[in-house]
């Protein structure tokens, strides 16, 4: 009996007003619609369930980069350019956390002493090594990479911290990439450029080699930008500027880095133009590009290990 109640309450519902009635199958119809576009969207910005399979590691993710843990809202700009006779890279740091640091780190134990910048939490967001390997990293959506996971052994920690320690070239620094890869490449971009003339682009699987005089990132992948973030107009100020240049300078790159500065809730913490030749850093505070501090990298190194607040 009460299975039979049950069906008498369905057919009493169906005996409901046709008016009724259209308002349900227009309910039905919009929740339909709207569960399709959500997945669309998700699909379209390059989110995948498969993203469970890679949580972070460490305490409280600290291996992975800051800026990857919200790669649509962050906006960094990473750029490098060469003349054949002076050699540059240039990057905007731009996150919402403002408790920024840099780390002087001398060599030791047949390592290669660098300078590395980045956030409290210490994990390498860029820096430039003893001998002018200069990287700095742009967050984007997630990328997979089935070559390197059927390929490669995964390196536990940040990969980039390999990087300058044991390569003083792109050419070097490919062959790290070669053999190993690691959890932050499923949503972050490294630009790498030497003293020598020539920079990368690492995008999870795929390595784009410069052509040209200058090479340009920020928050799409250049082989996959159906994923999200292009067009970018930072990119695209940034390869105007690089084009329409009579010649390579650090006022240039500063004007650059001026012009694809953010604000807002992400804004631009922290600025650098790197002279890989010269082992120079001039070291910008949160988009203030009146005023800077010129870092000696050779110097301090010589001063010992230390680390910095900015700004200090």
């Amino acid at each position: 009996m009460r299975f039979m109640k049950r069906i008498d309450e369905y057919r009493d519902i169906f005996k409901m007003p046709s008016c009724i009635k259209s308002i349900l199958r227009f309910a039905l119809l919009c929740i339909l619609v709207i569960c399709i576009s959500d997945a669309h969207i998700k699909n379209s910005l390059g989110i995948r369930q498969a993203m469970l399979k890679y949580p972070p590691l460490g305490i409280n993710g600290s291996w992975i980069s800051e800026h990857v843990k919200n790669p649509i809202s962050s906006h960094c700009t990473v750029f490098y350019a060469s003349d054949g006779i002076t050699i540059l890279g240039g990057n905007n740091e731009d996150w919402s956390d403002p408790d920024t640091k840099f780390w002087i780190i001398p060599s030791t134990d047949g390592k290669y002493g660098w300078i590395k910048f980045g956030f409290a939490s210490g994990f390498p967001q860029g820096g430039m090594n003893e001998h002018g390997l200069f990287w700095d990293a742009t967050g984007c959506t997630y990328l997979e990479m089935p070559y390197s996971e059927a390929h490669k052994k995964k390196y536990s920690g940040p990969l980039m911290k390999k990087v300058m320690e044991e390569c003083a070239t792109v050419q070097e620094a490919c062959t790290i990439f070669d053999n190993f890869y690691c959890d932050d490449q499923y949503k972050a971009q490294y630009l790498i450029g030497d003293a020598t003339g020539v920079s990368v682009i690492v995008e999870g699987d795929s390595i784009i080699l410069k052509n040209g005089p200058f090479q340009v990132a920020t928050n799409f992948y250049q082989s996959h930008p159906e994923l999200g973030g292009y067009p970018c107009w930072r990119y695209d100020t940034a390869i105007s500027m690089l084009e329409n240049s009579d010649n390579i300078s650090p006022n240039l790159f500063g004007s650059i880095l001026s012009a694809t500065h953010q604000e807002g809730s992400y804004p631009t913490q922290y600025s650098n133009i790197y002279d890989l030749i010269g082992n120079i850093i001039y070291l910008f505070h949160f988009h203030n590009f009146e005023e800077f501090i010129k870092i000696n990298l050779i110097d301090e190194l010589k001063e010992g290990n230390r680390s910095f607040e900015l700004p200090d």
